[in-house]
């Protein structure tokens, strides 16, 4: 009767040691999951490189309870075909169990607060170098935030503004030169172009260059949106890309279509026609350029 006892004690401590296994087990593949997403998704950023780092000990303490686990089930099924036992042995593998089950957890536990500072070390060392490579692109590119004058002479203002209506005109005077050569792109069914305006910045505060040079690559597609709703060019067409990876993913806008190319290319939606944009080249970004963005425009 005792030694039967003993048979299902030792099951029972079998089973509770394996419950505890197959926890610790899915917890640590759920942190191998997690760090292999956030790798995919910050790539190719360093802490993309620093999570992908952390998923390796995790996936191998995962493999390692995982071990432990068929090798708890074996001693059930083992202990399961005994009916006699000693006191002494039920009670040595049961201290055995539970110091393996004691080790493993710390271990598991370890393992989750490394993938934590990683993690932070990760994301403040991603923060560091956004701001280092902007720094350098407003030094390169030679912008300097000027004091603002509390006096502003009246002569300096007209010139200011005889300087920009000049430039203007002379922009407007290209624009109409070039209109004959893109309409007729269009009509060809097909357009390449230049993106304009990816030196300013998005109404939320994001730098145009840094998204060109963090997410634009040769091949990738773009996206027109209309804005009918424009104040300055109800016309007008800006370009958009995608950003993220598993766990996001959202359009960031890099600029704008040209003027004339705009109208043509709204005019052909209207009657029907669907676009598909393709970024063909990303120029400039040495010695202090600005980088650009070509695209292939199809029109079906």
């Amino acid at each position: 009767m005792i030694r039967a006892s003993l048979g299902v004690l030792r099951l029972q401590l079998g089973l509770l040691a394996t419950v505890v296994l197959c926890i610790l087990s899915l917890m640590t593949f759920v942190v191998f999951l997690i760090s292999v997403a956030a790798a995919y998704t910050f790539m190719p950023e360093l802490s993309g490189w620093l999570f992908l780092l952390m998923a390796v000990p995790s996936l191998g303490v995962s493999i390692y309870l995982g071990v432990l686990l068929l090798t708890a089930l074996h001693g059930i099924a083992m202990g399961a075909s005994k009916s006699t036992e000693s006191v002494s042995d039920v009670v040595d593998e049961f201290l055995t169990t539970a110091s393996l089950a004691v080790g493993t957890a710390k271990t598991a536990v370890e393992t989750v607060a490394i993938a934590v500072d990683a993690g932070k070390t990760a994301v403040d060392v991603s923060r560091s170098a956004t701001q280092a490579i902007g720094t350098a692109v407003n030094v390169a590119s030679g912008k300097r935030k000027l004091p603002r004058l509390s006096i502003r002479p009246a002569k300096i203002l007209r010139a200011v503004g005889k300087a920009s209506t000049a430039a203007a005109d002379v922009a407007e005077r290209k624009d109409e030169a070039k209109a004959i050569t893109t309409t007729a792109a269009c009509t060809r069914k097909t357009a390449r172009t230049k993106v304009v305006g990816v030196t300013h910045r998005n109404e939320d505060g994001s730098e145009r260059q840094e998204l060109v040079a963090r997410h634009c690559r040769p091949g990738i597609t773009a996206f027109l949106v209309h804005e009918n709703d424009n104040p300055v060019d109800p016309n007008a067409v800006a370009v958009y890309v995608s950003v993220g990876g598993i766990l996001r993913s959202r359009r960031v806008m890099i600029g704008y279509l040209k003027s004339e190319l705009a109208a043509a290319l709204v005019a052909e939606l209207r009657a029907g026609a669907s676009a598909s944009t393709t970024v063909t080249a990303v120029t400039g970004g040495g010695d202090g350029m600005n980088r650009g963005v070509n695209l292939l425009i199809e029109l079906k």
